[in-house]
């Protein structure tokens, strides 16, 4: 089995995506007024951004910290979930 070799780049759009899609079901719990499923999908996105930073720290990209964990943030709220 070929072992699979991950770029920063890779690392990175992964978080990303995986991020965005968290964050979309996050939203849309929210607008269904579901805290508990607002709450796991926040969860899991900060779990992303976490997971990405350790994985990278040390090797980051200027500005790319600041926009994953930006992106983790549910706009009208105080992030108290």
């Amino acid at each position: 089995m070929r072992k699979r070799t991950w770029s920063y780049t890779d690392i990175t759009k992964s978080a990303e995506n995986g991020i965005a899609i968290c964050m979309k079901l996050a939203e849309k719990a929210l607008q269904n007024g579901n805290d508990d499923d607002v709450l796991h999908h926040f969860s899991f996105a900060k779990g992303q951004f976490a997971a990405w930073n350790n994985l990278t720290i040390g090797w980051q990209k200027e500005g790319d910290a600041k926009r994953l964990e930006d992106m983790t943030k549910i706009e009208g709220t105080d992030d108290a979930f």
